[in-house]
């Protein structure tokens, strides 16, 4: 499991302080047939992932680590945020898919993704370290997320997102 981050967002401020990153990355620690690699600043850098860290990575070379994983975690302090019939999602979202790595996120995606389809959908904790060996030890259903994910990868072209969803926004406006 691969983590890239910046920032924990631990703190109340955040809305889903239940599932954010460093509950689930203490939770993933906890069990040992999990390998974790954490990369980022050095104030992620925590005592306690010492042992995981393994550096900073620019955005540049992030498809590196995202290549080289079973699972990545995409862990939003911003959970399910829909506007207009569209939900957020960041640029790991497509990055982590293109680089044929499973996702590991606490996020809806709307009618983009379908939870525990298309990704690893976090909805209790308790459960996560078992759904990530459920996974590890089984490569044909790792296949199988990876073959349901990648027919929508194109949803993420640039082509299509600025027609689909940017382009007929400019002419709402005109």
């Amino acid at each position: 499991v691969s983590f890239i981050g910046t920032n924990l967002y631990n703190n109340n401020e955040w809305e889903n302080n239940e599932l954010n990153r460093e509950k689930i990355l203490n939770k993933i620690i906890q069990n040992k047939e999990i390998k974790l690699s954490i990369y980022g600043t050095q104030n992620i850098a925590l005592e306690k992932y010492k042992k995981f860290y393994k550096g900073f990575i620019n955005y540049n070379n992030s498809y590196i680590v995202y290549s080289n994983s079973l699972f990545c975690l995409n862990i939003s302090p911003l959970n399910n945020i829909e506007f207009n019939s569209f939900y957020y999602y960041s640029e790991r979202l497509p990055q982590i898919l293109a680089c044929g790595s499973i996702m590991i996120s606490n996020n809806n995606f709307g009618n983009l993704l379908t939870p525990d389809v298309d990704y690893i959908h976090i909805t209790d904790l308790s459960k996560l370290n078992d759904i990530i060996i459920e996974f590890k030890n089984n490569p044909e259903k790792r296949e199988k997320m990876i073959k349901n994910y990648k027919k929508k990868i194109n949803l993420f072209n640039y082509k299509k997102i600025i027609s689909k969803y940017i382009y007929p926004k400019l002419i709402e406006f005109q």
